[in-house]
Parts: C-alpha cells; sequence; structure tokens
C-alpha cells in the first residue's frame, strides 16, 4: 500500500485584530434636585355666619308669667327661640340686651333679674343656650332690688363693657370689664363706678350706652366724630322728674350733658336706648316714658347743639295710656341708622306686643303677637 502523502499543515491562523478599547462611558450629568415644594398656604378659618339682626323681648315683671326671653328675627319677624331666663319660679321681670360679648362674630343675648330674686346677669347664645361662665352679681350678694343694664365699649379698649344698674336706690352704676377667654369673663370687680343721684333718691335708675362725640377728662373735642368709646346714658327712675344725665367715662366719671325730656310733672320713670337716627355721626337718645307717661317716646339728638329730634305717642288709640312703654331702634335698610322704632307696652300695659313706628314717628307698622307687658332689645344699628 502506498503510503499517504503527508498532510500539508494548516496555515496559520492569522491573528484577529485587537479589539479597539471602548471609548469611556461619559459619566451621566448629575441630576439636579429637584425644587422643594411650597408648603400650601394654611387654610385660614371660615368666618362666623353672619346671622341677620334680632329683637329680643323680656317678659315684665307686671305680667305675672315666668322669665321668658323670645328671640325674633328682625327681617321676617319669625320667633327664632324662646327659653327662660331664670327660674320658673321667679316672677320679677327680665330686662335684656343684645350684642357680641364673647367675640365671635355672633351677637349673644344678655338678661338681668328684676326684683324679687338676687340681682344677677346672664349670658345666653340666640338658641337659648347659656353661657354659664358668664354668671355675675353686680351688686352685693343680698341685693334684690332689680338690675338695669346696657353693653358697650365705654373704656375704649375696644371690647365689650357691662353697665349695670340697681333699679333701687340712688342710681348705682358700675361698669365691668368683660374678657371671653378668661374662666370667669366678667370681672367681679367695677373698672368705673358712680352714683348718678343724690342718696336721698330711692327710684334706681335706667341705663344705655351712646357713642355722642370725642371727650377728654369730660372736655367736648369733636362733637361730629365718633371714637368707638360710648358714653353712658342714665335715666331717671320713678319718683323724680324727667332727666338724663350722660356721662364720659374715659377717665373718672364727668357729666357731659343733661336732657329734660317728656313732662316735668310726670314720676313714672323713664327707658332708655339708643342709635343714629339723624344725619350726623353722633348717637342718639331713645326715651321712653314709664307709667301715667302717655306712652310717649321721644328722641333726642346726641349733639350738644341740638335738641329733640321727634316725639310720638306710641298707643294713642287707648283710652287710657297708663302703661310703661319700652322702646328700640331698628335699622331697616343697613345703612347704619334707625329707620323705624320698636314699641312694647310695660307694667300696667295690655297684650298689645310690639308696635313698629317709621322714622317719621308715624304709625307704620301692625302688633307683633306676643302676650304679656315685655322689655325689648335689639341688634345696634
Amino acid at each position: 500500500t502506498e503510503p499517504e502523502p503527508p498532510t500539508e499543515p494548516e496555515p496559520p491562523t492569522e491573528p484577529e485584530p485587537p479589539t479597539e478599547p471602548e471609548p469611556p462611558t461619559e459619566p451621566e450629568p448629575p441630576t439636579e434636585p429637584e425644587p422643594p415644594t411650597e408648603p400650601e398656604p394654611p387654610t385660614e378659618p371660615e368666618p362666623p355666619t353672619e346671622r341677620p339682626g334680632i329683637i329680643v323681648t323680656g317678659a315684665e315683671v307686671a305680667s305675672g308669667g315666668l322669665p321668658w326671653v323670645t328671640v325674633i328675627d328682625q327681617a321676617s319677624g319669625e320667633i327664632r327661640a324662646r327659653f327662660l331666663a331664670y327660674e320658673p319660679r321667679f316672677r320679677g321681670g327680665v330686662r335684656v340686651a343684645v350684642g357680641d360679648v364673647d367675640r365671635d362674630g355672633i351677637e349673644e343675648i344678655v338678661t338681668a333679674s328684676g326684683p324679687g330674686r338676687l340681682g344677677e346677669v346672664r349670658v345666653f347664645r340666640q338658641d337659648g343656650t347659656e353661657l354659664v361662665a358668664y354668671r355675675t352679681f353686680p351688686f352685693v350678694r343680698n341685693f334684690r332690688g332689680g338690675i338695669e343694664i346696657a353693653i358697650g365699649d365705654v373704656t375704649g379698649d375696644g371690647f365689650i363693657d357691662l353697665v349695670a344698674t340697681a333699679a333701687r336706690g340712688p342710681g348705682d352704676v358700675r361698669v365691668f370689664a368683660i374678657t371671653p377667654d378668661a374662666a370667669d369673663p366678667v370681672a367681679n370687680s367695677p373698672v368705673r363706678a358712680f352714683m348718678a343721684f343724690p342718696r336721698h333718691v330711692l327710684g334706681g335708675a335706667t341705663v344705655a350706652t351712646a357713642d355722642i362725640g370725642i371727650f377728654t377728662d369730660g372736655a367736648l373735642v369733636d362733637a361730629g366724630s365718633r371714637d368707638g368709646r360710648m358714653e353712658i346714658a342714665v335715666g331717671s327712675g320713678p319718683g323724680m322728674a324727667p332727666l338724663v344725665t350722660i356721662y364720659d367715662v374715659s377717665a373718672a366719671p364727668i357729666v357731659v350733658r343733661r336732657l329734660r325730656p317728656l313732662v316735668p310733672t310726670l314720676r313714672g320713670g323713664l327707658a332708655l336706648a339708643a342709635g343714629r337716627y339723624d344725619d350726623d355721626a353722633a348717637d342718639d337718645i331713645i326715651v321712653s316714658a314709664g307709667r301715667r307717661g302717655g306712652s310717649r317716646v321721644e328722641v333726642w339728638s346726641g349733639s350738644p347743639t341740638a335738641g329733640l329730634l321727634a316725639r310720638h305717642h306710641a298707643f294713642a288709640e287707648l283710652s287710657r295710656l297708663q302703661a310703661a312703654v319700652f322702646a328700640a331702634g331698628i335699622d331697616d335698610d343697613g345703612d347704619g341708622r334707625i329707620d323705624s322704632l320698636l314699641v312694647a307696652e310695660g307694667p300696667g300695659g295690655l297684650d298689645r306686643g310690639l308696635r313698629r313706628i317709621g322714622s317719621g314717628l308715624g304709625v307704620a307698622g301692625g302688633v307683633t303677637p306676643l302676650r304679656g307687658p315685655v322689655r325689648v332689645a335689639n341688634s345696634r344699628p
């Protein structure tokens, strides 16, 4: 066998060209940090819902009934709430005032007891819920002669104060600061106090607050402007000729004006309210006659250069005008001025309810169906 030819060697494998190194990876640019998220502005609390003005009545002593307080919608005339201000056995009457005492933007109802129980002031929400912390006894604990009240900023600190007068005696007037955030919101000691009449006077006094100008230590600085600080108007009680004395209490109480309303021979006392009636800036004084006063209601200018603005006999059609009357000024169109008066019969009256009288002091409305003699107050214009 012929030998196989020798196997030719395979040609050498050509080396693969060297792999070119990959270019270095460029580093990714650094991630820019996201801008910080701006915090959402804090949610502002919604302002309290404003409710329309209210009219409030308190049962009078002569009604012989329970100490009812009735809350009426000023716009519609509908009754919103009715509640007892004091214990059912008390029959001495309830005095009433209206104002935002706790600074929540909604007005409260302030009550004071008439004669026959310890003289006590209480505060209620419009639905009749009592703010118990506000209970206070403005006079000595054994005083049972009845209390008259008004509210307003009389010290000039921007906050409502309580003004109380004794319904018996020489017109003991006391002003109490109110601090809603305090455990005891009504101060126990008065920030102002004075006697309106001589010591021998026994008929007590009535009271209202009115901003009738700018005073400094009893001196009139500007009669054409209001500074938001109320003066105190004090009215004479039974047994005295009709008299209204107005005090500046920016410092020590000083008499800044005296009015001689109604008829000098009357001795039945009078009641007071206030609000802007005419075109000037000053509050005006509403004076209502007491018993045997012919149901007179007068409006006197708060300006020292003016006098009587209007007069009317609220229940002139009655054959016997024996009853005391009480009046409040109503702002019907929201311009801050009194457009009509609401008048109620007090002791000695019949179940005549409330009579509305137009700004010209001619009878403009009927009688709201409320029973018994009552006191009346309302949201201040």
